[in-house]
């Protein structure tokens, strides 16, 4: 195998993986070292007959757009070769379709001769009941089927790509989890900032957006976060020193609870940040109570209590807002903390803001 070195092959797929490069690029050092000219990283459906390319190191090839459209995503190595092979396992494809039958099929025809492409060696990656994902090898039209020797070098590099694709799949979830979770917080009635010890702004939401165009009392003047009332503002400037501090978690801003109606607290992040959410308890935020259920497995009941408490209640003030037992609320949030390992109420709030909260700003 020539061109790239194993060793940077694999830098490049660890890079891909902890999303530091991207996988078009790791791909392509990876085709470089294995003398290939076209791989994928790709899921397929057993059941729907369907797969989907997640990376590729080639872009989408018009051949495999008109090809999908007229005969559906169907792929006949995938289902005779990928099929019968465990996790890590690589294989010539031409082992279990011989080339002089892919050679007859619409998918060599429409794709692979259109594409330049010929001899396909695969490596599973994990399989499920009716799923697999895996990483297929291609090699051009004018060169030799995989030898023994290459498949030997390519299991060498099964344990790296399986290693790989888990981080890929981590880095999906926590994609997937952020976008959902923070298009929650600009849909319901916290207005969040986060700001660093000098008041900077790195973070506001739609809602603090507006509160700061608004300008009636809060202001983002010159970058940083401010009280229009000078007083207030310097309160606001000592309670964000005590947070930072240690001196407690969380503060309530009680002289600016008269602002609009609307309950001003500040927490403490990691990072040397502080969140500071103003809530309107007259508003309901249930889909952010769907967030909490979904990201940190809690009941309904359990979301609706740790959605009030980042929002600026006590437990009993929720307790008497949504006219139940003190003791029933405080079960509730017993069992929330249990099922996530936090000790108090605290650090509760901050591992919520912390994960609600986009990735960048902890980076």
């Amino acid at each position: 195998m020539t061109g790239t070195s194993r060793e940077e092959a694999i830098r490049a797929l660890y890079g891909a993986a902890m999303g530091t490069s991207s996988w078009p690029e790791a791909l392509d050092g990876l085709a470089r070292y294995t003398n290939t000219r076209c791989i994928t990283l790709d899921t397929y459906d057993l059941g729907a007959h369907a797969g989907e390319v997640l990376a590729s190191n080639m872009a989408p090839h018009p051949a495999i757009i008109e090809y999908n459209q007229t005969h559906g995503r169907r792929n006949l190595l995938i289902e005779k070769a990928y099929g019968l092979r465990s996790p890590g396992n690589v294989f010539r494809a031409s082992r279990y379709v011989p080339f002089r039958d892919f050679e007859k099929t619409e998918l060599f025809n429409a794709v692979y001769r259109a594409m330049a492409i010929r001899f396909v060696a695969g490596i599973p990656l994990e399989t499920g009941a009716d799923s697999i994902a895996q990483c297929s090898l291609i090699r051009p039209d004018d060169a030799p089927d995989f030898s023994d020797s290459d498949l030997r070098a390519l299991s060498r590099m099964a344990p790296h790509l399986r290693q790989a694709w888990q981080g890929y799949k981590h880095i999906e979830r926590l994609e997937s989890s952020l976008q959902t979770i923070t298009s929650l917080w600009d849909r319901i009635d916290h207005a969040v900032f986060v700001v660093d010890p000098q008041r900077r702004i790195r973070f506001a939401n739609r809602a603090g957006e507006e509160i700061l165009a608004a300008g009636r009392y809060w202001s983002g003047r010159g970058g940083k976060l401010r009280v229009r009332d000078v007083a207030a503002d310097r309160r606001f400037q000592r309670q964000i020193a005590a947070v930072l501090r240690g001196d407690q978690s969380m503060c309530r801003l009680a002289s600016e609870n008269s602002h609009a109606g609307l309950i001003a607290s500040l927490i403490r992040l990691k990072d040397d940040a502080v969140a500071l959410i103003l809530t309107d308890p007259a508003l309901s935020a249930g889909e952010l109570r769907e967030g909490l259920m979904m990201r940190f497995r809690l009941t309904a009941a359990e979301a609706a209590v740790v959605e009030a408490l980042v929002g600026g209640q006590s437990p009993r003030d929720h307790a008497d807002a949504a006219q139940v037992a003190y003791e029933t609320v405080r079960t509730h949030l017993k069992s929330a903390m249990q099922k996530n390992g936090w000790c108090r109420q605290g650090e509760m709030i901050s591992k919520v803001l912390r994960t609600l909260l986009p990735q960048r700003l902890f980076q």
